[in-house]
C-alpha cells in the first residue's frame, strides 16, 4: 500500500496507514450460487443459476470476502501545520455492482434470468417498514446482507433509459438489451445494490 508523503516547510511528513485485514473465516463456496430474497413472498428466491448451474456474476464491485469500504482522506492546513484527516465508510455508504459481460459473440445471461431480476427491480420493498431485500453472495462469503437495488442497467442504459428508446424488456432495440433466438442475453448487465446491514 502506497505512504503518503506532504511537504510542509521543507520537511517530509509520513502519514502511516493502518491495514485491515479481511476475515477468512468468512469464505464462501465457489461452487455455491448467489441468491436475492425479497420479503413479499409471491416474489419467488431469485437463484443465480440457468439449467441448474449456477451464473454468479464475473465481477463484482466492492466485494471480496466481505464488502469493500472505502477510505476517505483529506489533507487539512491549520494554524501550525497540515493534517491528515480521514476516516472509512460505513458499511450503509456502500455500492456493489454486479456485472455480467456480454457481447456478440457471447450472452451474459438468460432471458429468464433478466426477467427475475427486473421483478426485483421494479418492486422494491417499502423501508419505512424495515423490508429489505436479502443478498447472500454465498460464492464469496458466508455472510448476509439487507440490500436496496439501486439500478439495473443493461448496456449501459437505466431501465428507463431503455423503455424511452421504444423498447420493451425483452425487446431489441439498438444499443439496448438484445435478447438471441436462444432466449439468452448478449448486452452486458449491470445490477447495484446499496448495502444496508449485515444480518444474521
Amino acid at each position: 500500500m502506497p505512504t503518503r508523503i506532504i511537504i510542509q516547510a521543507g520537511q517530509p511528513i509520513t502519514a502511516t496507514q493502518t491495514l485491515e485485514l479481511l476475515p477468512i473465516h468468512s469464505t464462501g463456496d465457489p461452487t455455491a450460487c448467489r441468491r436475492l430474497i425479497h420479503p413479499d413472498t409471491s416474489i419467488p428466491p431469485l437463484v443465480y443459476a440457468v439449467g441448474g448451474r449456477c451464473h454468479n456474476p464475473p465481477q463484482t464491485l466492492n466485494l471480496d470476502l466481505d464488502v469493500l469500504l472505502k477510505r476517505q482522506t483529506t489533507v487539512v492546513r491549520t494554524l501550525g501545520s497540515t493534517r491528515i484527516v480521514d476516516y472509512t465508510d460505513a458499511l450503509e455508504d456502500a455500492i456493489v455492482t454486479e456485472i455480467w459481460p456480454g457481447s456478440d459473440g457471447a450472452w451474459s445471461m438468460s432471458a429468464t434470468m433478466w426477467r427475475n431480476l427486473y421483478n426485483y427491480y421494479r418492486n422494491p420493498p417499502d423501508p419505512t417498514v424495515g423490508n429489505y431485500v436479502i443478498w447472500e453472495p454465498r460464492d464469496k462469503t458466508t455472510k448476509r446482507f439487507q440490500v436496496q437495488i439501486v439500478s439495473l442497467t443493461p448496456n449501459d442504459f437505466t431501465i428507463e433509459e431503455f423503455l424511452s428508446r421504444g423498447g420493451g424488456v425483452l425487446q431489441t432495440v439498438t444499443g439496448g438489451l438484445e435478447p438471441t433466438s436462444s432466449g439468452f442475453i448478449s448486452s452486458e448487465v449491470r445490477l447495484e445494490m446499496r448495502i444496508v446491514a449485515e444480518i444474521a
